[in-house]
Order: structure tokens, then C-alpha cells, then sequence
């Protein structure tokens, strides 16, 4: 609120006034006494005095005097911060002169009349504050002080209760206060670690775990400094509650087995227990925290294995079971095969068994197997084969393995068989193929198992390959036959491995003859009209002459016999008519048959 001089009167009657008194201030001064006692009959004397003063010293100099009129001289805010607005009135330009920051004025100068606005910003202390602004022209300063009261002492939670669990915790509680605090917690278990402010002072704490079963309460007060605001943080800590908790819920234990614990954190009496026969329990009853220590067996398997050890609390059922895993790795693999190899297998062959002893799941794996192992059969030890005849002059040996199922264990068995007889066998002759006219090869099996070779006298025919023990197939070139004959040629095959009496084999090679045919090339003849002498070759493979020819071809001769074949030489007449003609030569086989 503002204080009034005793001397103001109110701010629009006044700024009438002086406007009117601005009118006449060239007039009389007896004028403007009359106007006074006109206007003003009823102002005291203390007030129309020093006006009456003020006016005539504006007839006196003119120009010169400066009229400030404001409603108070000191203004009065509360701590929160507010906006005051008062109107002042001149007939000069002023300024609002201004140290302090936690007061803005709106406007900062002016001229006439005017609203002024001031501000005061939110007094965080505890302790009042004052200062002045003043409002001066060139002659003028008019100081108005500015008073702001204290922020009122706050102490404030959040929360005053706080439930926390038995394991511990950090408790945070929201603190608003403008005061300096001393914060004591009451119980040794809570402690103080400090305050943070983000947008809100907290206080922290952390409560230390409660290992025992019964429940807890504590106080944190919060007490101002040389003061008296006060408030008080509860705290309640339950009670640890009964249970039984494993460090680690499984155990890794080595294919060999042995000695092994797991620690179990309990604040009760507790028992373990197992079903798994290769494991024990070397201590079933113990109380608190204490390890439980037990005995793995030796895992004769390449599989892993898993069992289990429980852990329980008899008098407090509803804890229900604790399970502690236990996986043992497998052992390395290894197998055993009886016999450890099979030799001297007769050359007749026969079956065999195997017995197979491993600790892992297998598999028979044949890839390396020669195929004379024919038959493998899985039995309930082991397996089964058979191994065929060996019609082969070596002996011959071969491996089988069993492999791990999922893995890259192998383990083998060599099998050896002892030689078969020497053999040379061709085809029955019956079935030997005979060879056309035309020539050609021909494909002939042999079936040996030792080395041979083929050879033949005739020269028509020939052999491809000579020689072999490999080579199943004896392939012969045959030449062409010219003649109508049919002709025959003997094959020998012969075995050729030292140290040995020879295994003999003998065929008969047929070739059809050739179809009898008498050939002339060319065996058309364009003859001019003035004729002339020809030679015309003759291909035959039977006897032949000429059987006719036409009157205007003379001089026919057959020459240069070679065999059947021949030439036939002959003159053609000049032809004398003026039209074409065509004749023919005609042969024949000797003795009829065939005629060209």
C-alpha cells in the first residue's frame, strides 16, 4: 500500500486545476486571486496557500516551474512478487532513476500524465528488503521507496512414512524448505548420504539389509537451524523373510566325476536330497548358509548327462523345492571291435559277425568299402557281413568302419581275402558274331583274371587289343570281302602270366562273302554325233562277258583284267540321221545269272 502526503489532494481534481490554471497564467494577479477564491473557497489555508504560492510564482517565471504530482511516496510488496500501478502527473519530462534489479518499472520516462507500473520480483530470503527509485526532471527528483517482505520459513516432506524391504534399499524423500537443515537419522541402520536437486531438493538415505526375521522402524529428523520448524521421516523395515537361496543353480561336473559343492544362502534349518543314483549327498542336514557337498560317479558315456539335488526347508513347506542341476560331459569316445581284424577270407568267400563295443551311439560306415563286402547287417552286438566269391588270381583286402553318430569318432576293421584260380573264358562259339561282308569291328567278352593276349593268322582280320588282364573286351578290325566266299578266320587267346602253364582259348571268326555285282562306271555314256573311241572300267567280283551291244558301237574289246575286274574298250560310229539314238551294252555273269 502507498502513503499519501498530507498537502495532496485527489490527482484528477488537482490536474483540472492546473490545467485551468495554465490558461490564466498571463492574467492579472488579482484575476487569478479571484479565480482562487472562485475554485478553491473550500480548501484550508495550509493547502491553497502554497498553491496560491505556486501559481503566482508561474506568473512570476514563467517557463521555469516543474509540477510533479504522485499518489505516494512509498510502496509496500509482499514476498511472493507482484505488479503495483500508480498514476503520476506532470508538466515536464521525466526518468525513473533505478539501482536494483529486482524491481522493473514500466515506463521508464515520460511527459504529462502517465500510469507507472512496478514490479517486484519473489523474495527467496527469509529477510525483508527496501530500496528507492526516484523520478526526476531538471529540476525535480521525487523518491519513492519500494519495500518487499521475507519468504515465510517452509519445511516441508513429501512422505513421511516410507516402507522399505528387507534386502535394503535407497529411500528418496522430497524436502521443501527455505531454511538451513540439520537431517539426523535415529537407528545406525539408516544412513545419510547426501541431497540432490533437479527441480526438487531430495534428501537420500540408504537403508541397510534386515537379515533378521522381525521387522524395524526408524526416524530421520529434519530440523531447521536456529529455528524451530521441524519434521520427522518414518521408516519400516520388514523382516527378512524365511527362505533358502542357492549361490548357483547348476554344477558343472568332468566326465570322471568327483567331489563337488554348492553353497546355499539360508536363514533357516534346510535338507538335500537326490534321486540320481550317480550322485551323493556327502551331508543332508545342515542349517544357515553352508555348502552342500557331494560326489559325482565317472560318466562311461560320450553323452551328457543331467541330474538333480534338491534343497528344502521341513518346517516351512511353502518354500517348496530349491533344485540344483548337475551336468556331467560325456567321457571321449572309444569302441571296440572283436575280432580286431579279419584275414584269410577264402577265396569261396563266406559271413563273418563283428562285435561292436562303444559308448556312443553308432553307425556302420561303408564308404571305403569295397563292394565284394556285399551284404552288412546290424545285429544286437555288433554286425554281420558277407563277403562273395573272389574269382580274382590276387588276393584282396578292404576296410570297414563304424563311425560316431553326430561326431568324428571312427573305428576300423581291415577284411582280407586270400586269392581265386587262374580263369580264361570267351564267349561259346555259337555265340560269336560274324562279321559282315562290308567289314567292321567286332566285340568279343573275355573273362580272365590273369593276363592274356590274342592273336589270329589270317590277315583279313586283326586284332585291336593284343593283350590284357583289365581289358574285358577283345575288339577285332575286320577288313571287307570282295569276293561272294564266305571265309573264316581262327582267334587264339592265350594267358601270359609267368611261372605258369598257359590257359588256351580258340574261336572261329566267320565273315559273309560279298553279293556277286558287275559294275560299270560311268554307266551312261553321252556320245556326239561324230562318235569316237571309249574305255568304260568294269568292277566285278564273279567272271562275266559281253552279252550284247548295239551295231553302230564297233570294235568292242574286253582288256587289262585284273581279277574279275576289267575294262571294256569299244568305238561309236558317226551317227548319219538327224535324230537321236541310244543303245545298250549288256554283261553277264559267265554261266548266267546276273546281268549289267
Amino acid at each position: 500500500m502507498g502513503t499519501l502526503p498530507g498537502w495532496c489532494f485527489p490527482v484528477q481534481q488537482i490536474k483540472r486545476k492546473i490545467r485551468f490554471i495554465q490558461k490564466i497564467r498571463k492574467l492579472h494577479p488579482l484575476t487569478e486571486f479571484f479565480l482562487k477564491k472562485k475554485l478553491m473557497p473550500s480548501m484550508p489555508k495550509r493547502i491553497v496557500l502554497p498553491l496560491f504560492a505556486l501559481l503566482l510564482s508561474g506568473c512570476i517565471r514563467p517557463g521555469n516551474d516543474e509540477v510533479l504530482v504522485t499518489p505516494y511516496t512509498k510502496i509496500d510488496f509482499l514476498s511472493d512478487g507482484e505488479t503495483r500501478e500508480f498514476a503520476i502527473s506532470s508538466n515536464f519530462l521525466w526518468t525513473i532513476e533505478i539501482a536494483d534489479t529486482w524491481v522493473t518499472i514500466n515506463p521508464m520516462k515520460g511527459y504529462g500524465d502517465k500510469q507507472i507500473q512496478v514490479t517486484t520480483a519473489a523474495n527467496t530470503s527469509l529477510q525483508p528488503r527496501q530500496t528507492t527509485f526516484i523520478i526526476a526532471g531538471e529540476q525535480t527528483r521525487r523518491e519513492i521507496t519500494v519495500t518487499q517482505t521475507g519468504e515465510t520459513p517452509v519445511l516441508t516432506l513429501d512422505s513421511s512414512q516410507k516402507t522399505i524391504p528387507a534386502a535394503g534399499d535407497t529411500v528418496s524423500v522430497g524436502v521443501t524448505a527455505n531454511v538451513e537443515l540439520n537431517i539426523t537419522p535415529g537407528a545406525n541402520w539408516i544412513v545419510y548420504n547426501q541431497t540432490r536437486t533437479i527441480t526438487t531438493r531430495r534428501a537420500l538415505f540408504t537403508v541397510q539389509p534386515n537379515t533378521t526375521l522381525e521387522s524395524r522402524s526408524g526416524q530421520v529428523e529434519f530440523r531447521q537451524k536456529d529455528g524451530s520448524l521441524s519434521a520427522i521421516l518414518n521408516i519400516t523395515q520388514t523382516g527378512e523373510a524365511p527362505g533358502i537361496e542357492l549361490q548357483a543353480s547348476s554344477v558343472q561336473a568332468v566326465s570322471a566325476g568327483g567331489g563337488y559343492k554348492v553353497t546355499v544362502v539360508s536363514n533357516i534349518e534346510w535338507q538335500a536330497a537326490t534321486q540320481t543314483p550317480w550322485i551323493h549327498l556327502t551331508g543332508t542336514r545342515l542349517m544357515q548358509s553352508r555348502d552342500c557337498n557331494f560326489t559325482v560317479d565317472a560318466n562311461p558315456r560320450v553323452e551328457s548327462r543331467q541330474g538333480t539335488i534338491t534343497i528344502h526347508a521341513p518346517a516351512y513347506p511353502q518354500l517348496g523345492e530349491a533344485v540344483v542341476t548337475v551336468t556331467q560331459e560325456g567321457a571321449e569316445p572309444l569302441a571296440i571291435l572283436t575280432p580286431a581284424a579279419i584275414d584269410d577270407v577264402p577265396a569261396t568267400g563266406g559271413t563273418y559277425s563283428i562285435a561292436v563295443q562303444a559308448n556312443f551311439n553308432w553307425e556302420e560306415d561303408l564308404t571305403g568299402t569295397a563292394s565284394w563286402v556285399s551284404k552288412v547287417v546290424r545285429t544286437t552286438n555288433g554286425l554281420q557281413i558277407t563277403v562273395d566269391k573272389n574269382d580274382d588270381v590276387q588276393a584282396r583286402s578292404t576296410s570297414l568302419n563304424i563311425a560316431q553318430e553326430n561326431g568324428s569318432y571312427i573305428k576300423g576293421i581291415t577284411i582280407g581275402q586270400v586269392a581265386g584260380e587262374r580263369k580264361l573264358y570267351l564267349p561259346p562259339q555259337e555265340t560269336i558274331p560274324v562279321a559282315v561282308a562290308a567289314g567292321g569291328t567286332l566285340s568279343i567278352p573275355v573273362v580272365s583274371n590273369v593276363s592274356w593276349e590274342a592273336a589270329l593268322r589270317q590277315d583279313w582280320v586283326s586284332v585291336v587289343q593284343t593283350k590284357g588282364l583289365e581289358t574285358k573286351m577283345l575288339t577285332l578290325q575286320v577288313e571287307a570281302n570282295t569276293r561272294i566266299e564266305a571265309r573264316q578266320a581262327q582267334l587264339t587267346v592265350t594267358t601270359t602270366d609267368a611261372g605258369k602253364d598257359s590257359l588256351v582259348v580258340t574261336r572261329t571268326i566267320l565273315q559273309q562273302g560279298a553279293k556277286p555285282h558287275i559294275t560299270l562306271d560311268p554307266n551312261t555314256l553321252n556320245v556326239s554325233a561324230a562318235g569316237g573311241a571309249y574305255t568304260v572300267p568294269v568292277q566285278a567280283n564273279v567272271s562275266w562277258n559281253v552279252l550284247s551291244y548295239p551295231s553302230w558301237v564297233e570294235g568292242l574289246q574286253i582288256a587289262n583284267m585284273v581279277g574279275y575286274n576289267g575294262e571294256l574298250t569299244f568305238t561309236v560310229t558317226s551317227n548319219q540321221q538327224t535324230v537321236a539314238r541310244s543303245a545298250r551294252i549288256e554283261l553277264s555273269r559267265t554261266g548266267g545269272g546276273l546281268v549289267s
